[in-house]
């Protein structure tokens, strides 16, 4: 059985699998970016090294959690986004 889409539903869904490919590829720097550092640990790397390191970790996990909550916005109806701001506030309450 096919499912018709039309152009626009095409386009939208294909732009949703892109997102989710992005996502998963940075994931993906992430965890690696992670594996160096425990590299790093059992190499007994300096402090300095495996903290600015970690530093960069935070910031590529900061810089995808802002790109998820920026699509979800855009995506969103009233009634999620009175949820996404509960989420941040417990979020930002920690």
């Amino acid at each position: 059985m096919w499912i018709s889409l039309s152009n626009l539903e095409f386009k939208i869904f294909n732009l949703k699998i892109m997102e989710i490919q992005k996502t998963q590829n940075r994931l993906k720097r992430i965890e690696g970016q992670i594996r160096g550092v425990q590299n790093m640990v059992s190499l007994l790397r300096s402090s300095d090294e495996i903290i600015i390191q970690l530093s960069a970790i935070r910031s590529a996990v900061n810089s995808l959690l802002y790109e998820i909550i920026d699509q979800e916005i855009d995506q969103a109806d009233l009634e999620r986004i009175k949820e996404l701001k509960k989420t941040l506030k417990r979020l930002s309450n920690k």
